[in-house]
């Protein structure tokens, strides 16, 4: 095989990998199905499934990491 010919053969394979669809899970890639092990089964839950919090606990998380007023860029 000459140099010429694995040349045109590398750049069939390269444009093969890149050009030829991949079937991804329609969830995205990097996601499984249910909860992962960081899921909390024992918490108390809101009427919209997320974790009850408390006001004052919240007020004064926001206090300690420096953001008393919320975060920048929320509304």
């Amino acid at each position: 095989m000459t140099i010429a010919t694995r040349h045109v053969v590398s750049a069939a394979a390269m444009a093969a990998a890149i050009f030829v669809p991949v079937p991804v899970d329609a969830r995205g890639a990097g996601h499984s199905a249910g909860h992962g092990s960081a899921y909390c089964s024992g918490c108390a839950r809101d009427s919209t499934g997320r974790i009850a919090r408390s006001t004052t606990a919240k007020k004064e998380f926001m206090k300690e990491t420096g953001h008393p007023n919320g975060w920048p860029g929320q509304y």
